[in-house]
Protein backbone atom coordinates (compact mmCIF):
# COMPACT_ATOMS: atom_id res chain seq x y z
CA UNK A 1 0.00 0.00 0.00
CA UNK A 2 2.91 2.37 0.81
CA UNK A 3 4.59 1.66 -2.41
CA UNK A 4 1.07 2.17 -4.02
CA UNK A 5 0.73 5.60 -2.44
CA UNK A 6 4.35 6.51 -3.10
CA UNK A 7 3.77 6.02 -6.92
CA UNK A 8 0.13 7.72 -7.02
CA UNK A 9 2.22 10.69 -4.88
CA UNK A 10 4.70 10.43 -7.89
CA UNK A 11 1.97 10.45 -11.11
CA UNK A 12 0.71 13.89 -9.16
CA UNK A 13 3.83 15.50 -9.27
CA UNK A 14 4.69 14.32 -12.60
CA UNK A 15 1.69 15.51 -14.28
CA UNK A 16 1.58 19.17 -11.88
CA UNK A 17 5.08 19.67 -13.43
CA UNK A 18 3.66 18.75 -17.07
CA UNK A 19 1.06 21.38 -16.77
CA UNK A 20 3.66 23.73 -15.20
CA UNK A 21 6.17 23.90 -18.39
CA UNK A 22 3.11 24.14 -20.70
CA UNK A 23 2.13 26.96 -19.51
CA UNK A 24 5.48 28.53 -19.81
CA UNK A 25 5.99 27.33 -23.15
CA UNK A 26 2.12 29.06 -23.89
CA UNK A 27 3.50 32.35 -21.81
CA UNK A 28 6.96 32.30 -23.28
CA UNK A 29 5.36 32.23 -26.88
CA UNK A 30 3.12 34.73 -26.38
CA UNK A 31 5.52 36.75 -25.20
CA UNK A 32 7.72 36.11 -28.35
CA UNK A 33 5.08 36.76 -30.71
CA UNK A 34 4.27 40.30 -29.36
CA UNK A 35 3.38 42.61 -32.04
CA UNK A 36 5.12 45.59 -32.79
CA UNK A 37 2.47 47.98 -32.51
CA UNK A 38 1.60 46.72 -28.76
CA UNK A 39 5.08 47.59 -28.03
CA UNK A 40 4.81 50.80 -29.44
CA UNK A 41 1.83 51.33 -27.28
CA UNK A 42 3.73 50.66 -23.77
CA UNK A 43 6.80 52.91 -25.02
CA UNK A 44 4.47 55.34 -25.65
CA UNK A 45 5.23 56.20 -29.05
CA UNK A 46 3.38 55.45 -32.93
CA UNK A 47 4.42 54.33 -36.68
CA UNK A 48 2.15 54.05 -39.45
CA UNK A 49 1.95 50.50 -41.28
CA UNK A 50 3.60 48.61 -38.24
CA UNK A 51 0.04 46.49 -37.80
CA UNK A 52 1.77 43.11 -39.29
CA UNK A 53 4.99 43.38 -37.49
CA UNK A 54 5.89 40.43 -35.14
CA UNK A 55 8.62 40.87 -32.33
CA UNK A 56 10.92 37.79 -32.88
CA UNK A 57 13.79 38.84 -31.14
CA UNK A 58 14.33 41.12 -28.06
CA UNK A 59 17.38 41.89 -25.87
CA UNK A 60 18.03 44.49 -23.11
CA UNK A 61 21.16 45.62 -20.88
CA UNK A 62 22.17 48.85 -19.23
CA UNK A 63 25.23 50.96 -19.50
CA UNK A 64 25.87 53.51 -16.86
CA UNK A 65 22.35 54.62 -15.76
CA UNK A 66 21.63 54.37 -20.29
CA UNK A 67 18.58 51.34 -20.20
CA UNK A 68 19.35 49.99 -24.33
CA UNK A 69 16.35 47.66 -25.28
CA UNK A 70 16.56 45.63 -29.21
CA UNK A 71 14.07 44.57 -30.85
CA UNK A 72 13.85 42.84 -34.53
CA UNK A 73 10.92 42.41 -35.84
CA UNK A 74 9.40 41.10 -39.10
CA UNK A 75 6.33 41.06 -41.65
CA UNK A 76 6.11 39.60 -44.76
CA UNK A 77 8.60 41.52 -46.58
CA UNK A 78 10.42 43.83 -44.04
CA UNK A 79 12.63 43.74 -41.26
CA UNK A 80 12.34 46.60 -38.17
CA UNK A 81 15.05 46.84 -36.21
CA UNK A 82 14.89 49.58 -33.54
CA UNK A 83 17.51 50.20 -30.68
CA UNK A 84 16.03 52.07 -27.54
CA UNK A 85 17.86 54.34 -25.40
CA UNK A 86 16.22 55.38 -22.00
CA UNK A 87 17.07 58.19 -19.57
CA UNK A 88 19.49 59.66 -22.00
CA UNK A 89 19.53 63.58 -22.09
CA UNK A 90 19.66 65.68 -25.63
CA UNK A 91 23.99 65.93 -25.38
CA UNK A 92 24.73 62.31 -25.11
CA UNK A 93 21.96 61.36 -27.75
CA UNK A 94 23.55 63.83 -30.12
CA UNK A 95 27.11 62.82 -29.85
CA UNK A 96 26.10 58.77 -30.25
CA UNK A 97 24.14 59.80 -33.72
CA UNK A 98 27.23 61.98 -35.16
CA UNK A 99 29.42 59.19 -34.04
CA UNK A 100 27.24 56.38 -36.03
CA UNK A 101 26.62 58.61 -38.90
CA UNK A 102 30.77 59.13 -38.88
CA UNK A 103 30.96 55.12 -38.35
CA UNK A 104 28.92 54.53 -41.85
CA UNK A 105 30.43 57.10 -43.77
CA UNK A 106 34.02 55.60 -43.11
CA UNK A 107 32.70 52.53 -44.73
CA UNK A 108 32.42 53.51 -48.06
CA UNK A 109 35.60 55.82 -47.73
CA UNK A 110 38.06 55.12 -50.57
CA UNK A 111 41.01 52.89 -50.02
CA UNK A 112 44.41 52.80 -50.66
CA UNK A 113 44.75 49.33 -52.99
CA UNK A 114 47.13 46.73 -51.38
CA UNK A 115 48.11 45.33 -54.65
CA UNK A 116 51.34 46.48 -56.22
CA UNK A 117 50.99 47.33 -60.18
CA UNK A 118 47.46 48.13 -60.51
CA UNK A 119 46.64 51.18 -62.50
CA UNK A 120 44.37 52.86 -60.19
CA UNK A 121 45.53 53.10 -56.60
CA UNK A 122 42.38 53.13 -54.78
CA UNK A 123 39.83 50.92 -54.04
CA UNK A 124 36.60 53.60 -54.65
CA UNK A 125 32.79 52.18 -53.69
CA UNK A 126 30.40 52.35 -57.03
CA UNK A 127 28.05 55.73 -56.50
CA UNK A 128 25.52 53.34 -57.13
CA UNK A 129 26.17 51.89 -53.58
CA UNK A 130 26.90 54.88 -51.72
CA UNK A 131 24.32 55.98 -48.96
CA UNK A 132 21.79 58.01 -50.09
CA UNK A 133 21.48 61.23 -46.84
CA UNK A 134 18.62 62.80 -47.08
CA UNK A 135 16.17 64.33 -44.25
CA UNK A 136 12.28 64.07 -43.52
CA UNK A 137 9.84 65.59 -40.77
CA UNK A 138 8.24 63.26 -38.74
CA UNK A 139 4.52 63.78 -37.57
CA UNK A 140 5.37 65.35 -34.57
CA UNK A 141 7.64 67.88 -36.57
CA UNK A 142 10.70 66.33 -35.41
CA UNK A 143 13.03 66.88 -38.31
CA UNK A 144 15.47 63.60 -38.59
CA UNK A 145 18.30 62.69 -40.92
CA UNK A 146 18.05 59.41 -42.65
CA UNK A 147 20.40 57.09 -44.48
CA UNK A 148 19.23 54.83 -47.84
CA UNK A 149 21.80 52.52 -48.27
CA UNK A 150 22.29 48.58 -49.14
CA UNK A 151 23.10 45.69 -46.37
CA UNK A 152 24.16 41.86 -47.11
CA UNK A 153 22.30 38.96 -45.64
CA UNK A 154 23.71 39.87 -42.27
CA UNK A 155 22.54 43.24 -41.77
CA UNK A 156 25.91 44.40 -42.25
CA UNK A 157 26.52 47.88 -44.28
CA UNK A 158 29.36 48.90 -46.55
CA UNK A 159 28.19 46.74 -49.33
CA UNK A 160 30.01 48.08 -52.98
CA UNK A 161 28.69 44.98 -55.20
CA UNK A 162 25.72 44.14 -56.48
CA UNK A 163 25.99 40.24 -55.61
CA UNK A 164 26.08 40.79 -51.97
CA UNK A 165 22.69 42.61 -51.78
CA UNK A 166 19.99 41.21 -49.91
CA UNK A 167 18.73 44.58 -48.45
CA UNK A 168 17.96 47.82 -48.97
CA UNK A 169 17.75 49.80 -45.98
CA UNK A 170 16.34 52.70 -44.04
CA UNK A 171 18.87 53.97 -41.19
CA UNK A 172 17.97 56.92 -38.72
CA UNK A 173 17.58 58.42 -35.63
CA UNK A 174 14.63 60.19 -33.37
CA UNK A 175 15.17 61.40 -29.84
CA UNK A 176 11.95 62.25 -28.29
CA UNK A 177 13.15 65.09 -25.87
CA UNK A 178 10.00 64.98 -23.28
CA UNK A 179 10.59 60.89 -22.35
CA UNK A 180 14.43 61.16 -22.67
CA UNK A 181 14.47 58.10 -25.13
CA UNK A 182 16.81 57.91 -28.38
CA UNK A 183 15.46 55.66 -31.21
CA UNK A 184 17.83 53.81 -33.78
CA UNK A 185 15.44 52.57 -36.73
CA UNK A 186 16.81 50.16 -39.67
CA UNK A 187 14.36 49.47 -41.63
CA UNK A 188 14.90 46.75 -44.12
CA UNK A 189 13.17 46.05 -47.56
CA UNK A 190 13.97 43.88 -50.85
CA UNK A 191 16.68 45.88 -52.86
CA UNK A 192 13.92 47.31 -55.31
CA UNK A 193 11.93 48.82 -52.56
CA UNK A 194 10.56 52.07 -53.63
CA UNK A 195 12.68 54.63 -51.31
CA UNK A 196 9.59 56.58 -50.52
CA UNK A 197 7.89 53.47 -49.25
CA UNK A 198 10.65 53.58 -46.51
CA UNK A 199 10.56 57.00 -45.78
CA UNK A 200 6.66 57.71 -45.53
CA UNK A 201 6.80 54.55 -42.46
CA UNK A 202 9.78 56.73 -41.06
CA UNK A 203 7.93 60.25 -41.39
CA UNK A 204 4.68 58.76 -39.77
CA UNK A 205 6.76 58.30 -36.34
CA UNK A 206 5.37 60.39 -33.45
CA UNK A 207 6.61 60.80 -29.61
CA UNK A 208 3.24 60.11 -28.57
CA UNK A 209 -0.28 58.32 -29.05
Amino acid sequence: MVIMHKNHYSSILFFFLIIVFTIYIIFFNLQTSTKLNEKFKIWGIHMNDIENFTINETDRFSISNIQIEDILSTDNSKIIKIRRFSNVDRKTSESYVKDRFLELNSLFTSVSSPYFGVITQTIECPDEFKPKINEAITSDQNKVTYYILYANERFTYGICSKDLVKYKTLFTFIYCSDKKDLYQFEIFSLPDEPDGNLVKIISSFKCHL
